[in-house]
């Protein structure tokens, strides 16, 4: 019985390590529920980095769909993580309401990409495969040079 129970433990933390996401599987987000936009900025000017901002609510569709099937992407995870400081904003929240009528958003999901100064440099709405989202983002690393 001891043998069976031994056997029973590894099994199922085996199944439980095997369910568990590789380091960097997904995007690093900060959330404006925890770390307001102003210490974003600083960050992002102190890693000299953009900053990448998604805009979403809780009740979007389009919005869950690019959680579930591309920021989970291990290499939309990667280019997002190395090149930009990422903030996920609920703009349903006090302060994620704020920064929508900062930046006008009207629609679900928007993505703004920032300079550490707070310029928009690029804006983008809708849902992405990875492979234009990485374009998209490639291109605003590339603007943000030509400043």
């Amino acid at each position: 019985m001891q043998t069976f129970l031994r056997a029973l433990a590894v099994f199922v933390l085996f199944i439980m390590d095997s369910c568990q996401k590789p380091p960097n599987s997904s995007v690093a987000f900060q959330n404006v529920q925890e770390v307001d936009f102003e210490q974003i900025l600083f960050s992002a000017k102190k890693k000299h980095k953009l900053v990448f901002v998604d805009m979403y609510a809780t009740w979007c569709g389009p919005c869950k769909y690019m959680d579930l099937n591309v920021f989970n992407k291990p290499e939309i995870a990667q280019k997002l993580n190395k090149e930009f400081v990422n903030y996920k904003v609920d703009v349903d929240s006090f302060d994620g309401s704020r920064l929508r009528k900062k930046f006008r958003v009207d629609s679900f999901p928007t993505y703004l990409i920032i300079n550490e100064n707070g310029v928009v440099i690029h804006r983008l709405e809708g849902i992405f495969t990875p492979p234009v989202l990485m374009d998209e983002a490639d291109f605003a690393i590339a603007e943000s040079k030509k400043k």
